[in-house]
């Protein structure tokens, strides 16, 4: 929903037709892509916010020899005029160290900055995160200068 164009108000579907656009304007990863940009992973015996959890392969119904995956992340890329060029980032798994649903979204960096004697690559990104659960609401993260003494 992030990614889609904003739904026709004409229409009363609620935008289902722009989900559908934007997923089909995902970039297709081939195999070698798959490799650069995806990560897949299963969590292995430890401790989850203070609590001893076993491994994905020792949990009931679950076979010893299990691929099935608990953790995936992966960098897409939509092939639209809009979002040309910005990586998404898709993160999602069990047993992460907090249960939350996010969306983060990383300004880009000026090209300049307007004090001389701070350079873009030492200055902190600008985000907005949108908090979907457990605690709504919303984030702003921006760069700020200590004004200098004196």
């Amino acid at each position: 929903m992030t990614a889609m164009e904003p739904p026709d108000l004409l229409r009363c579907r609620c935008g289902s037709g722009e989900k559908a656009e934007v997923i089909e304007a995902i970039r297709p990863l081939d195999p070698t892509q798959a490799l650069k940009n995806a990560v897949r992973g299963q969590y292995d015996s430890g401790t989850v916010l203070g609590k001893a959890v076993r491994a994905y392969r020792q949990e009931p119904d679950v076979a010893p020899d299990s691929n099935t995956e608990t953790y995936i992340a992966c960098k897409l890329q939509i092939d639209n005029w809009r979002w040309a060029g910005v990586p998404f980032y898709l993160r999602t798994g069990k047993y992460l160290k907090r249960r939350v649903t996010e969306i983060a979204i990383r300004f880009h960096q000026a090209p300049f900055t307007l004090f001389r004697d701070t350079g873009v690559e030492r200055m902190h990104p600008n985000w907005m995160i949108l908090r979907i659960e457990p605690c709504e609401g919303i984030g702003l993260e921006f760069a700020a200068s200590v004004p200098a003494r004196p």
